[in-house]
């Protein structure tokens, strides 16, 4: 159902394209945030059609497998193909690049792996050529063999309408 007043910001963030953004992670639902280290409040921007904080989209979700399952699912492509991505050049490792690609929108991304710390967190940079955004999976076990995942893309860059067009 769709709620009676949109959220604009939110809408416009979403790709109009094809309905799949290689920078944002398509797990769980997302939802429209500030970065975790932005000090100002949503009452202090002057104008809503021009950001003054750069957005994060961020989706967190209970996947009921253990953490090391969960962990793995998301370094190997050949699990993550299953439910993400369509090809990978490669097993997500610390320092390494690999290559995404969505068949369903022809989209490359480029992914530069800057921290992997074993069932804990993925730490990567991804997108096209200068348009590079940080993307970080925590992962948190839990005591009935279940994981709690949060996926926070972040480091947008532009104006609204910019961020939420350019590919």
């Amino acid at each position: 159902m769709q709620p009676t007043s949109p959220n604009h910001a939110l809408q416009r963030t979403r790709p109009s394209r094809c309905g799949c953004n290689p920078r944002v992670p398509r797990a769980g639902s997302l939802s429209l945030g500030r970065s975790a280290n932005a000090e100002t409040s949503t009452s202090e921007i002057v104008n809503p059609m021009n950001l003054n904080h750069a957005p994060s989209a961020k989706a967190e979700l209970l996947i009921r497998r253990p953490v090391a399952t969960v962990f793995n699912a998301f370094v190997d492509p050949a699990v993550t193909t299953k439910f993400w991505f369509n090809k990978s050049s490669g097993r997500l490792e610390n320092g390494k690049t690999v290559h995404w690609h969505w068949d369903i929108c022809d989209q490359p991304a480029e992914v530069r792996v800057k921290s992997l710390e074993e069932n804990k967190r993925i730490l990567i940079e991804w997108g096209q050529s200068d348009n590079f955004t940080i993307a970080e999976w925590l992962f948190t076990s839990r005591p009935d063999d279940t994981t709690w995942v949060s996926i926070t893309n972040s480091g947008f860059r532009g104006d609204g309408d910019e961020s939420s067009i350019k590919r």
